[in-house]
């Protein structure tokens, strides 16, 4: 049931499924996951090479929302995803899984203020490239 490889699609659609309940409590039981991909995310410097892969993942998530307002979704989580995706995804099996710790991880570095407004900062020159 491993989905290919490659993109993901955000839903909204809560789940019930208790494989994903399971997994997701496993990989989140120390937490050590969760703080090492937020720690991932804050000390990511994407800007200080216009070649790397992350920075063509963040314009790739520009160029779906144009212009929209910096919030938690879908620009906050999209941005996370593309900044520890190509690392982290393979860890859990499960869309749901996935896109439950992405939002745990942006929702942390939104309640940071600095945190907050350096990905509100990067995501203002991203759309200023345009």
């Amino acid at each position: 049931m491993a989905s290919a490889g490659g993109g993901h699609e955000p839903r909204n659609e809560p789940t019930s499924e208790p494989k994903f309940v399971d997994e997701f409590a496993a990989r989140m039981a120390d937490g050590k996951l969760l703080d090492r991909i937020v720690e991932e995310t804050l000390h990511a410097d994407v800007e200080a090479n216009d070649d790397a892969e992350d920075l063509r993942l963040l314009r790739q998530v520009a160029a779906r929302f144009p212009r929209a307002a910096f919030d938690l979704q879908p620009v906050g989580v999209e941005m996370v995803c593309a900044l520890v995706g190509p690392q982290y995804r393979p860890l859990l099996e499960s869309e749901e899984a996935w896109l439950a710790m992405m939002h745990a991880v942006t929702q942390t570095l939104f309640d940071d203020p600095r945190a907050r407004q350096r990905l509100e900062s990067l995501w203002q020159r991203l759309n200023e490239g345009e």
